[in-house]
């Protein structure tokens, strides 16, 4: 007989039968299922919480996060109580694998309904303990990003004081190189001189235009 790959119409995890009419249990979320020539169907009770969580965390672990959200909903429906549910929709939320890894997101976890619902949900005092660690670990790290984020916009602005500081001087510059080449270019046309004198202003006055050009410019852009 052939082989044909058959779904679970519980969990959607894929059962293998050989053709012929028998019962078989699903590894994922534990219901019983009788398989027929055409199709699977749940010949006695329902997946237990403790079956679709396993699932949900080993879809997780693929990082199939729209999936395990959908049977986290489902253990949800049957224990709005569960406090693992909650945890696996905030590692969902965060996209993460495994538990540990929130505890390395720079986040203080405010405002997460999920997160304090795990938390006051817990089976035990020291799952408690444990949900905690994670968010004072990551409270950490947020507290770390939260001093380099400032850290980072203060070196900006002291940047920004630098560059308008010479951007005031480059103006000052080159105001003060016009007036020294309209003087020569004003002596030059008033007094009697030798030829090339009148060309002594242009270098003074081009470079004082520059310069002016430059600050307008660095201004402008500074402004934006």
């Amino acid at each position: 007989m052939n082989t044909v790959a058959l779904v679970c119409p519980n969990c959607g995890a894929v059962l293998h039968g050989n053709g012929s009419r028998y019962e078989y249990k699903c590894d994922y979320c534990g219901s019983l299922i009788r398989v027929t020539n055409t199709a699977p169907s749940a010949a006695e009770g329902i997946p237990t919480e403790e079956s679709l969580l396993r699932r949900a965390f080993i879809l997780l672990s693929d990082g199939k996060f729209r999936d395990a959200d959908g049977l986290l909903s489902r253990v949800l429906e049957l224990n709005p109580d569960c406090s693992k549910a909650y945890i696996g929709r905030v590692m969902i939320g965060w996209r993460v694998k495994t538990m540990p890894e929130l505890r390395d997101l720079p986040t203080n976890f405010a405002q997460d309904r999920d997160f304090d619902h795990a938390v006051e949900f817990a089976e035990s005092e020291e799952i408690r303990n444990y949900y905690l660690s994670l968010k004072e670990d990551a409270h950490e790290q947020f507290q770390k990003k939260q001093i380099e984020l400032i850290g980072e916009a203060e070196k900006q602005r002291e940047k920004e004081r630098l560059d308008y500081k010479h951007l005031i001087i480059d103006a000052a510059i080159g105001v003060v190189a016009l007036i020294i080449g309209v003087l020569i270019m004003c002596y030059g046309i008033t007094h009697p001189a030798p030829p090339f004198f009148y060309l002594l202003f242009m270098p003074f006055i081009a470079f004082g235009l520059w310069l002016l050009g430059d600050a307008l410019q660095g201004k402008l852009h500074f402004f934006k």
